[in-house]
């Protein structure tokens, strides 16, 4: 629960101010703390000892793939409709697939939260 709040705050946060410094201590505070460490946890608790390096690779290479394909999209949607509306269009991205995997992870027995 803590998860979507803290995403709402965050993708509305760059809504709310235009001091370029703002947003960079924030990105800087998202990157040091909630990177490294939510997805590292997740993948050692739900995999067994023999296949955390493995889940910590496929998660390295998503992530990377991920960054590429959503730098392409975000650019398109830069372009067409504005910074502003770049934002928010993905805060709302964010907000829905973090309440979809809110869901699936509270209905799914084998898959602990931490």
């Amino acid at each position: 629960m803590f998860a979507i709040i803290g995403m709402i705050l965050f993708g509305f946060s760059f809504l709310l101010t235009d001091n370029f410094l703002i947003v960079i201590l924030i990105m800087t505070i998202f990157s040091v703390f909630w990177n490294p460490i939510t997805p590292i946890n997740f993948i050692n608790v739900n995999s067994g000892d023999r296949f955390k390096a493995t889940g910590q690779n496929l998660y390295a290479t998503t992530s990377g793939i991920s960054a590429i394909c959503a730098s392409l999209i975000g650019r398109v949607i830069y372009d067409k409709l504005g910074g502003s509306n770049l934002y928010l269009y993905l805060s709302l991205i964010a907000l829905v697939t973090g309440i979809i995997y809110f869901i699936l992870l509270n209905n799914k027995e084998g898959i602990k939260a931490s």
